[in-house]
């Protein structure tokens, strides 16, 4: 499952930055190019040739998990702990918590930063799944003083087929989750994702940013190419296309990167024009041993070649973990040292023990962080959702409202729910949930295009609480 959210991952690097600007001496300026320099190189190594560049930190974030455990399927990641190199020799920076539901999957991952004498609670995210194991539900916590602060929730639903069909991001007012923007995704009959449509909330209606329109080999059903397109004022206008190429055994091996502009003088002809291509190359076992970034030097509209750019070369074992990773840039044709990352596993069971980053300085290469991790064997535990300290039912999100509205509330404890629409009349007019919920946070639409304007009341139930709010349909 994937979370598109890449904004999110934004603001709590900026958060983090901010934070432990006051322990330290370095700018937010370093410690931005510090981290992209090394974290995001290490999810990289993390995850391989599945570590995607072209979506955001988040969604590579929630696929690490599943990479850690080497050999053991009775081990889980219990801790990462991250050091920067001092004077005085390596010293806490920051940690990641990792806690488990009874299936072995991810529900909390909490940040820590190090005070200098302590851990301090600085960022969480809680996951809640389907009975298919697929993520339903991602909330991002802020730790103020004594307490989690909600900040956002995405919330995914799926169609009968689990196809992921929509993802939606609410903010948290201090009141209610209010819409921010979401993703709805449409599929070829043949299940292949189609179109991936990404819209904004703005003046209590969904306004169109962009879509991404899928292409595939109709003998292999194989992805050839992605165009997103802007929506401006009223049509959708190309913007970047990606063409992809893979091998006999279904590995990528090259993706060109597109840019849409003016064709000659006619500024009002646009065509795509190529800029940019990854390359991957695979050794025998279809582990990525090389990665690189080429830039194209056009000549002319038609002609040009392609010039070096960034490439990554590893070493891997048996298993396909990579045990040293050299990342080089290309100066005057020469490719020249940038970063290289370090990797020691345990012996008995192949998960990752400590990964070194070094960065090339005057002719040598200089450790700057490393990584800690740390295991525990699984043991089943209760299976702790998104738990509200109360019984709530937010106020509907717009109000008032024409035709769609948000209701969102909170669960305290699984248990039949009901979700009910009346009229002032007092008679029922739909039931929005009637069912089985589970604890934690929960949100339905209602489509009143059908309906009358006036005056509505929306009452949930559970376990014999009871909560009525009213709502008002303006047509």
């Amino acid at each position: 499952m994937k979370m598109k959210r890449s904004h999110i991952a934004s603001v709590i690097i900026a958060l983090l930055f901010s934070y432990s600007s006051a322990q330290s001496q370095m700018t937010t300026a370093e410690k931005a190019l510090e981290f992209e320099q090394s974290v995001i190189p290490h999810l990289k190594i993390l995850l391989k040739d599945n570590y995607d560049e072209k979506v955001g930190f988040i969604e590579n974030v929630l696929k690490v998990p599943m990479m850690f455990n080497g050999q053991a399927a009775d081990s889980v990641l219990d801790e990462i702990v991250a050091q920067i190199d001092t004077s005085d020799g390596w010293e806490n920076f920051a940690k990641e918590s990792y806690t488990y539901n009874n299936q072995m999957l991810l529900r909390n991952v909490i940040s820590s930063i190090w005070n200098g004498t302590a851990w301090e609670n600085f960022i969480r995210f809680r996951f809640s799944y389907n009975a298919a194991g697929d993520i339903t539900q991602f909330v991002f916590t802020f730790w103020a003083i004594d307490s989690w602060l909600p900040v956002s929730v995405n919330r995914v639903s799926y169609d009968d087929n689990g196809f992921l069909t929509e993802e939606l991001l609410q903010l948290w007012d201090g009141t209610s989750w209010v819409n921010d923007s979401r993703v709805t995704n449409t599929y070829t009959q043949s299940g292949l994702l189609d179109i991936s449509l990404s819209q904004d909330w703005v003046a209590r209606s969904w306004e169109n940013v962009s879509q991404n329109l899928y292409s595939y080999v109709q003998t292999t059903d194989t992805l050839q190419q992605i165009i997103r397109q802007l929506w401006t004022v009223d049509i959708w206008v190309n913007d970047v296309l990606d063409s992809y190429t893979f091998d006999s055994t279904g590995n990528v091996i090259e993706i060109e990167y597109f840019v849409n502009g003016p064709s000659g003088d006619e500024q009002s002809s646009y065509e795509f024009f190529k800029v940019e291509r990854d390359v991957w190359v695979y050794d025998g076992l279809d582990y990525v041993s090389e990665f690189r970034t080429d830039r194209w030097i056009a000549i002319d509209t038609t002609a040009g070649h392609w010039e070096d750019s960034l490439r990554t070369i590893s070493n891997l074992n048996s298993i396909g973990t990579i045990l040293l990773s050299v990342a080089e840039e290309s100066i005057d044709s020469v490719w020249t040292n940038v970063l290289r990352i370090t990797v020691q596993t345990t012996e008995q069971r192949g998960n990752l023990q400590e990964i070194i980053n070094d960065f090339w300085i005057a002719n040598t290469w200089e450790p700057f962080l490393r990584s800690l991790y740390s295991y525990r064997f699984f043991v089943s535990v209760v299976d702790e959702e998104f738990t509200p300290n109360d019984f709530r039912l937010s106020q509907n999100y717009p109000n008032p409202f024409n035709p769609e509205t948000t209701i969102n509330f909170d669960l305290p404890r699984s248990g039949h729910t009901l979700l009910t629409i009346y009229n002032l009349s007092g008679e029922e007019v739909v039931r929005l949930a009637d069912g089985n919920l589970n604890a934690g946070a929960h949100s339905f639409s209602w489509d009143a295009s059908r309906y009358a304007s006036g005056v509505y009341f929306y009452q949930l139930k559970q376990n014999g609480i009871i909560s009525t709010k009213k709502m008002l349909l303006l047509k």
